[in-house]
């Protein structure tokens, strides 16, 4: 049997303080305590998520009323002024046309009063030369002062407007996704997350982080990608695969496991900002449901870890992150996790996230139902409720694994890694969704 202490396990302790799991599931319905609580709680609860509810539209319309009001307010002016500038030209025009009217009299009168004589025509010639140039000098100069004065008052206008706009997050059109790591040793794992998540009507994108297992650039010659059966897989999903620049571990960091080096690269996706809401599930899980509504869970979220079967602490799992990428938070974490503290991030990037989000951002700290993060040792107490359709995700998170063994050995029904019967039965849908992954 496996033996889930052992250190190529990524079972990770938090605290020895056991709470009642989030879900009902994990409770007697005969505690007459507990029911008499649910309404009460609920009522509360509602009340809260109203009242954030209208403080937040509160806020929200007093922050950008008066920025919209003052862009508004710029705009009005820039349209009358290009009116005005309009209103210009065309009066230069008009003036214009008057001079040449005015010309042609004055011309006129001459011609007729000197027509036997010629050298009152000449003159007449010349007073016309002179009347025009003159009052088109006149014309020319007024206008452009004015216009020259009218366009500077413009250009002023747009420099404020385009001033005040600079100040006004701008609203970026909501763009959530999925997203996982693998390696060029650990990618089948991702296929079947991949698929199991296809397999249950998730639909928006994946995204799929692929690093070095020993920390090399993809800028490295000798840095291996995925192999191409994987990459054709993933295309095959609609999954993105993206090669990323491996997150330097902070000198005096001991992790308790080598391997969760390659976890510490999840701070990466903080730099992916193109994504408003980004899901990170590990790449060792198997989704059961759709699990699109955890797009919607807010920022910042996780599963909370396991330390024994139906247990769980008030720690986080890493397994479950649900996020809004922010560089300006990437570098704060990164800033972080170089002030090593006692505990040398023994847990990797699961501790450091949980103390960075309780510290700094304490009130963005939430916790989700368990049902997001079951492992499969759950079995043992909870086998009908672990193959029942209330469980989200199963996670692999400590033995046994499906890539322990092959599926023919773990078809074998007296194989002593069996705990509980709903083992094999879950292991051997992994493999079924491995190979679907595979070949679809």
């Amino acid at each position: 049997m496996l033996n889930p202490k052992s250190p190529g396990l990524r079972s990770r302790r938090r605290s020895s303080q056991t709470i009642t799991p989030p879900s009902g599931l994990f409770t007697s319905s005969s505690s007459i305590v507990e029911r008499a609580r649910r309404p009460i709680l609920l009522a509360i609860g509602l009340l809260v998520v109203l009242g954030t509810v209208a403080y937040t539209t509160t806020v929200s319309s007093n922050i950008s009323a008066p920025n919209t009001h003052v862009i508004n307010e710029y705009k009005d002016r820039i349209s009358q002024m290009e009116l005005k500038v309009k209103e210009l030209e065309e009066a230069d025009l008009g003036k214009r046309a008057l001079i040449e009217r005015l010309n042609d009299d004055v011309v006129q009168q001459l011609m007729t009063k000197g027509d036997t004589d010629k050298k009152a025509q000449e003159l007449a010639k010349k007073r016309e030369r002179d009347i025009h140039e003159q009052a088109e000098k006149k014309c020319k100069t007024e206008s452009d002062k004015e216009k020259s004065k009218l366009m500077s008052d413009l250009d002023k206008l747009k420099d404020k407007l385009r001033a005040v706009a600079d100040k006004i997050p701008s609203v970026q059109k909501e763009n959530p996704a999925f997203l996982t790591l693998v390696t060029n040793n650990f990618w089948k794992q991702g296929i079947v997350l991949v698929q199991s998540a296809r397999d249950h009507g998730v639909k928006h994108p994946f995204i799929i982080m692929a690093v070095d297992p020993d920390g090399m650039s993809p800028s490295n010659p000798a840095f291996v990608k995925l192999p191409a059966e994987a990459e054709a897989a993933f295309a095959r999903l609609n999954a993105e695969v993206r090669y990323i620049e491996p997150v330097a571990v902070p000198a005096g960091a001991e992790f308790e496991n080598p391997r969760w080096s390659i976890a510490w690269n999840k701070l990466r996706a903080w730099e992916f900002t193109e994504f408003t809401r980004l899901v990170f599930l590990d790449s060792d899980m198997m989704v059961r449901q759709d699990i699109t509504e955890m797009l919607s869970f807010p920022e910042f979220t996780s599963a909370p870890g396991q330390d024994e079967p139906c247990e769980t602490h008030h720690g986080i799992n890493g397994g479950v992150l649900i996020f809004s990428p922010n560089k300006t938070v990437y570098n704060e974490l990164i800033a972080f996790s170089q002030d090593v503290p006692s505990s040398k991030w023994r847990q990797a990037e699961q501790e450091l996230l949980g103390h960075f989000y309780m510290t700094f951002y304490r009130n963005k700290f939430h916790l989700i139902s368990g049902l997001y993060n079951i492992s499969l040792r759950s079995c043992q107490c909870l086998y009908p409720i672990v193959l029942s359709d209330h469980v989200k995700i199963i996670h692999f998170y400590s033995g046994p694994k499906p890539w322990d063994h092959t599926a023919q050995i773990w078809a074998d029904p007296n194989l002593p890694d069996l705990e509980a019967p709903c083992i094999a039965e879950i292991i051997l849908q992994w493999y079924n969704t491995l190979e679907r992954g595979l070949t679809q």
